[in-house]
């Protein structure tokens, strides 16, 4: 009914420094998810998701800075929509009747 969900990110770009990013999402009966999200001196985002068919997800992120800047920064909204492309191809190589 219930699962959790971590994940880590280390990303570098020349010249920046590199940035290191924890997750933790708590997932409800497959399809919804509610988590927070760590990024290293930058940041901290509440995040809930919807996930369709196992295929498409919507989500919702809230960022509150960390920084010097959550002086002149209230946050920021985020939304994003993704898609699984290799579960849209099982799910019809499923809907293919044996010949």
């Amino acid at each position: 009914m219930f699962a959790i969900e971590p994940s880590m990110l280390i990303k570098y770009v020349h010249p920046a420094p590199a940035q290191f990013e924890l997750n933790a999402k708590v997932i409800f009966k497959q399809d919804i998810y509610a988590g927070i999200s760590y990024r290293h001196a930058d940041a901290i985002a509440i995040l809930v998701g919807y996930e369709l068919m196992d295929q498409i997800f919507f989500g919702y992120a809230y960022d509150f800075a960390v920084t010097t800047i959550r002086k002149h920064s209230t946050g920021s909204h985020e939304l994003m929509i993704g898609a699984k492309f290799n579960k849209i191809k099982q799910a019809e190589e499923e809907m293919v009747p044996f010949q």
